[in-house]
C-alpha cells in the first residue's frame, strides 16, 4: 500500500507495464483514488522522450494517452534541472525541499495535454529525429568511455586518450584522496565524470535550456572547460547529488554483464528521480537490480511491479472503474 501524500515516478518500462495491463480509465481511477490521499504520479522528460522515441505510432498515441490520465499535470524536474539546482544549492549532502515541478516549455505543453486529455502531442517530428540523432552520436561515444572504465584492466597497454584525460581529472580531484579508495570507487568517480560531460557540459535531453543558460551566465562554451569549470568549482558533484546516483545505476549495470548502450544512460537520467521521490515504479530488471546491490535509503524506494503483489486491481466505488491499490 503506497502511503498517503506519496509522490511517486513512473520510469518508462512501468508506463508500458502498466498500460499493458489497465486502460486510460483505469489509470484515470488510479489518479483520482490516490489523489484523495494526496498522492501523485509523476513522469519526466526522459519519459516522455522515450515514448515519443517509439516507432509504432498506434503504441505511442496508446501510451500518452494512458499518461494523461493518471499522472499529475505537472512535470518534475528534468535531469538538468536537478543537476543545475544541486548546483547552485552547493552541492548539500542533504538539499532542502523546493518547488521540483519542472519550468520547461514541454512542460507548459504536458500541463495543457492532462487538462484537456482529448488532445494529442503535436510535434515536429523531424526535428525530434535530428536530436535524436546527435544525441546517439554522444551515447555512442559516451558508451565506449563506459565501457574502458569497467573493462579495461589497469595495466592495459591500449589505453584510450578518453581514459587518459579521465585519469587526469580524477589525479586532480582535492577533495579525494585516491589512495583510501577501492577500484569500484574509482570507477564510479570515472564514470561520473563521463556523465558530467555527456549531461552538463554537452547536453543530451529533449531541452538543454537549463544547462545553456547555465553556461551563457558563466560564459564558458568549450567543453573541457566547462569540465574543468564544474570541478574547481563543485568537485563534489562527482560523488555527491544526482550524478553520483546516476554512476551507481550505471556501474551496476555494467558489473552484472550489461552493455553500455543508449538504454544504459536513459536508465541512469531517470535513476536521478530516486532523490526526489518516495517511490520509483519500474518493470526493468537493472533498477531491481540496482536495489538490491545498493544498501543506501534511496533505493530502498524501487518498487518492481511484477513482482511486488501490492499492485493488483480491484474495484472500488470512483466511476465504477479498475484501480491500483
Amino acid at each position: 500500500m503506497i502511503p498517503p501524500k506519496s509522490n511517486i515516478y513512473l520510469e518508462t518500462s512501468a508506463v508500458n507495464f502498466l498500460a499493458d495491463k489497465f486502460s486510460w480509465r483505469d489509470g484515470k481511477a488510479t489518479r483520482i483514488y490516490h489523489e484523495l490521499k494526496g498522492s501523485r504520479f509523476y513522469i519526466s522528460t526522459v519519459t516522455i522522450w522515450e515514448i515519443l522515441l517509439t516507432a509504432d505510432e498506434e503504441r505511442k498515441d496508446a501510451l500518452i494517452q494512458y499518461l494523461q490520465n493518471i499522472t499529475y499535470y505537472k512535470l518534475i524536474n528534468s535531469p538538468s534541472e536537478f543537476i543545475i539546482s544541486f548546483l547552485k544549492s552547493g552541492c548539500p549532502l542533504v538539499e532542502k525541499s523546493y518547488d521540483f515541478h519542472s519550468k520547461l516549455q514541454i512542460a507548459e505543453v504536458w500541463n495543457d495535454l492532462c487538462e484537456n486529455p482529448l488532445k494529442s502531442f503535436v510535434y515536429n517530428q523531424e526535428n525530434l529525429k535530428q536530436r535524436a540523432d546527435k544525441i546517439r552520436e554522444v551515447f555512442k561515444h559516451a558508451s565506449k568511455q563506459l565501457e574502458d572504465i569497467v573493462l579495461l584492466l589497469p595495466n592495459e597497454m591500449a589505453v584510450s586518450r578518453d581514459q587518459i584525460l579521465l585519469d587526469k581529472y580524477l589525479r586532480n580531484l582535492k577533495e579525494v584522496d585516491l589512495s583510501e579508495t577501492d577500484e569500484r570507487e574509482r570507477k564510479l568517480f570515472k564514470i561520473s565524470l563521463v556523465l558530467i560531460l555527456i549531461i552538463l557540459c554537452t547536453g543530451i535531453e529533449i531541452d538543454n535550456t537549463p544547462i545553456n543558460d547555465f553556461w551563457e551566465s558563466i560564459g564558458i562554451n568549450k567543453i573541457e572547460e566547462r569540465l574543468s569549470y564544474v570541478l574547481k568549482h563543485y568537485e563534489t558533484i562527482v560523488y555527491r547529488g544526482p550524478i553520483a546516483v546516476a554512476s551507481t545505476m550505471v556501474l551496476t549495470q555494467l558489473e552484472i554483464g550489461g552493455k553500455p548502450t543508449r538504454g544504459i544512460l536513459w536508465d541512469a537520467l531517470h535513476s536521478i528521480n530516486l532523490i526526489y521521490t518516495d517511490y520509483f515504479l519500474t518493470a526493468d530488471e537493472h533498477f531491481k537490480k540496482l536495489k538490491d546491490k545498493n544498501d543506501h535509503l534511496i533505493y530502498s524506494r524501487i518498487i518492481h511491479l511484477s513482482d511486488d503483489p501490492v499492485f493488483t486491481a480491484r474495484k472500488i466505488e470512483i466511476e465504477d472503474h479498475k484501480i491500483l491499490q
